[in-house]
């Protein structure tokens, strides 16, 4: 966007109503603009960016720092000219005002992208998007279908940056979204940094006076810590010790996990171990993946000791007596072997 729209946006005082409308709109052209330039090729020129300058952990995340321009818009004239209270108002405005414009782009971008693929991988998408909402179990794409349903996992992780939640849907996911905004966040030099909760990821925001607000792609606007947090145990049964802030591990590593077993059910066994393998790198304590890692080395690959090794390791990590027992009675089954 020339500089010239940037001044208009930024270097000017906000008064009312029209005014600021019309601003947003800028705003929201610029958005696009960021997002559009987005792609596999920006992300891996990013760097890993930690975040405990928000005080959120001392990890690397999945937020990343971009090599792109940066505008604050909190060192322009009309906004030091503005009361603390008023600050806070406005960055909340703005922060809420690129949360929906990112998820509209988002999805907009991933409807242009599924319907360049072949009709029957979209029916296939559709019917277990279908699956989904009704609780049912997911459906294997049909043999004649499987390389195009593959392709199209790995276009849309060329494009998106990451890999889809899950394989068997290929919908717009957290991970995304999180991005995405992390990209427009930094942009406007907003503090920002990711949240990791089981099989979710979102964004953490620290607007004036260090309040923090929660950007999640499930809600309709960002809301305040504690309120999500709240959410979370209540719709999710997710207790706080389970919010990893500032780590992206868990989220990640489970993505690779629920592709291996997308392959293991395809009977596709080389590319299922690579990626449980994956999973276990990116998070060694995930213990579901070194428990399906040695099932399946010793069901599919009949390599006893590999098999051994994974199942003692999910042993040592899991805490509670089934899963424990799980692990003995398979370690039992391989050793009569």
């Amino acid at each position: 966007m020339p500089e010239r729209i940037e001044q208009k946006l930024f270097e000017r005082e906000i008064e009312t109503g029209p005014e600021k409308r019309s601003g947003l709109t800028f705003l929201k052209e610029e958005i696009k603009e960021l997002i559009q330039e987005f792609s596999a090729e920006t992300f891996g020129a990013a760097k890993k960016k930690k975040t405990e300058e928000i005080g959120v952990g001392e990890k690397e995340g999945i937020m990343m720092e971009y090599p792109a321009k940066k505008y604050d818009f909190r060192e322009s004239d009309w906004f030091k000219k503005l009361s603390p209270e008023k600050r806070e108002e406005e960055e909340f405005e703005i922060m809420s005002f690129i949360h929906k414009t990112v998820k509209e782009e988002l999805f907009g971008l991933h409807n242009k992208f599924f319907e360049k693929l072949p009709p029957e991988v979209q029916e296939y998408f559709k019917e277990n998007r279908k699956r989904e909402e009704e609780n049912k179990e997911f459906l294997l794409p049909p043999k004649e279908l499987e390389e195009g349903v593959i392709k199209s996992i790995q276009e849309f992780k060329k494009q998106f940056g990451f890999l889809p939640e899950s394989p068997e849907t290929s919908a717009p996911n957290c991970a995304v979204f999180t991005n995405f905004l992390g990209r427009v966040f930094e942009h406007y030099g907003f503090k920002s940094g990711p949240v990791d909760v089981p099989k979710h990821v979102v964004s953490l925001v620290e607007l004036e006076g260090n309040k923090k607000y929660v950007n999640d792609i499930n809600f309709p606007k960002p809301l305040p810590l504690k309120e999500w947090i709240k959410e979370m145990e209540e719709q999710e049964n997710i207790k706080i010790r389970d919010i990893n802030l500032g780590y992206f591990g868990e989220y990640e590593s489970n993505v690779h996990f629920n592709l291996g077993n997308f392959f293991g059910e395809l009977k596709r066994f080389p590319e299922a171990e690579k990626e449980y393998r994956k999973a276990i790198e990116i998070n060694p304590n995930d213990t579901a993946s070194h428990f399906n890692l040695g099932l399946f080395l010793f069901m599919e690959m009949k390599e006893n000791n590999k098999a051994r090794n994974e199942v003692l390791k999910a042993k040592e990590l899991y805490k509670d007596k089934f899963s424990v027992e799980k692990c003995n009675f398979l370690l039992k089954l391989i050793n009569l072997k």
